[in-house]
């Protein structure tokens, strides 16, 4: 068992191994190549009525260089690295999105057709680098008022050949990953979710 003070000081240390390495890799800035990605800012676009968008944003927060790849149930939607917009356009109903990096994380959504729904890829503390969570950001959040903010000051990013071959590549990795973490979200009292109502028309 390690003593207390060095038990103490493991967080402090992983947190500045995760500094050292953003420092040491192209300023925190690298692109996926697994992702066609286009200017910062743009605009949105507008559900038809029997459609749902999904907009997944990653705002400058820790864990820059790790890729965070993002399901819809089973199916892979592309990798989420930071400052990127994921813009998903989906069939109304009942889905579970899922993050995977270092561990999985899911997100239960029941959407409206004809609204956009926003949610953030949030980066957290990791064993070894970032895991990630799906955060919801709904018109009654404190993150709302970001919203715009971050809009601005991400890149669409949207799948190419390379991110298609690296999702058939994986795909038993990510199963795996998939059956265990699930296990234990499935086991949570409380759990994130994106209700009807959390959508809006347009912004």
């Amino acid at each position: 068992m390690l003593p207390m003070m060095v038990r103490a000081s493991v967080p402090r240390l992983r947190v500045l191994l995760l500094v050292i390495l953003c420092v040491a890799t192209a300023g925190c800035s690298r692109r996926s190549g697994l992702m066609e990605s286009g200017t910062k800012g743009g605009s949105l676009p507008v559900p038809p009525p029997d459609k749902a968008v999904v907009v997944f944003l990653r705002p400058a927060y820790t864990g820059h260089t790790i890729s965070a790849a993002v399901y819809e149930d089973e199916t892979f939607l592309g990798i989420v690295m930071r400052h990127a917009r994921l813009t998903h356009e989906t069939t109304p109903g009942k889905h579970r999105f899922m993050v995977v990096s270092e561990a999985a994380d899911f997100l239960d959504a029941d959407l409206d057709g004809g609204k956009l729904y926003f949610v953030v890829v949030r980066p957290r503390m990791g064993v070894w680098r970032a895991r990630f969570s799906l955060e919801p950001v709904t018109p009654s959040s404190a993150n709302w008022a970001h919203l715009n903010d971050w809009l601005d000051e991400t890149y669409p990013v949207s799948l190419n050949v390379e991110g298609t071959a690296w999702a058939q590549n994986n795909a038993g990795s990510v199963t795996a990953k998939r059956e265990k973490y699930l296990r234990a979200y499935l086991q949570k009292a409380s759990r994130p979710a994106l209700l009807p109502a959390d959508g809006v028309p347009s912004l």
